[in-house]
């Protein structure tokens, strides 16, 4: 992606999770009392496969110019899916763009994804969006990305979820890493 692209995506991805805390922070907070012991309120309940959906539909808002495919087939290898495929006109692949929920310490999760992007030759920009709960070291980690997984951090930022926790449901930091793979 050319980095304005670059950069309304990641715009995207922000505002697709501001909206959805928001909205369900709401909801929970108009309606029984008993969601509150029963569920987290904020987005820390949401799958990977969600965070695709509503980023999906946060870049259609936004009128992304490249068109979004959710669970795309590797060209070398059609047994592998990205989460998302961002196509150009012609509908060729611009980009792959694979999500992380990030809770190891050492990345692994993350680690399995970039080796599966590195797999596809066809493609040239791999992206993966890392998303990391109830951490305060949001520098040092995009430091980590990048000196351990041979990521380039493009973009970061902090929000505030709800996260339930030792039987409480709390407020704690949200980062999320847009990050590329180096090329080799």
């Amino acid at each position: 992606m050319r980095p304005e692209l670059e950069k309304l995506f990641f715009k995207s991805v922000v505002q697709a999770v501001v909206n959805e805390e928001e909205e369900l922070n709401n909801l929970f907070a108009n309606n029984s009392e008993k969601y509150k012991t029963l569920l987290p309120y904020g987005v820390s309940c949401l799958f990977e496969t969600t965070y695709v959906y509503i980023i999906i539909k946060q870049l259609l808002k936004n009128k992304f110019p490249l068109l979004a495919s959710w669970e795309h087939p590797y060209p070398s290898n059609n047994s592998l899916k990205a989460d998302l495929a961002l196509l150009n006109d012609k509908d060729n692949i611009n980009s792959f763009v694979e999500f992380k929920i990030w809770e190891s310490e050492d990345a692994q999760e993350i680690k399995s994804d970039i080796d599966k992007l590195k797999q596809e030759t066809e493609v040239s920009d791999k992206y993966i969006v890392a998303i990391e709960y109830n951490s305060e070291c949001i520098n040092e980690n995009g430091i980590f990305l990048e000196n351990n997984l041979g990521l380039n951090v493009i973009y970061k930022t902090r929000l505030i979820t709800s996260f339930f926790e030792d039987d409480n449901n709390k407020q704690v930091p949200m980062n999320i890493y847009f990050t590329k793979i180096k090329k080799q």
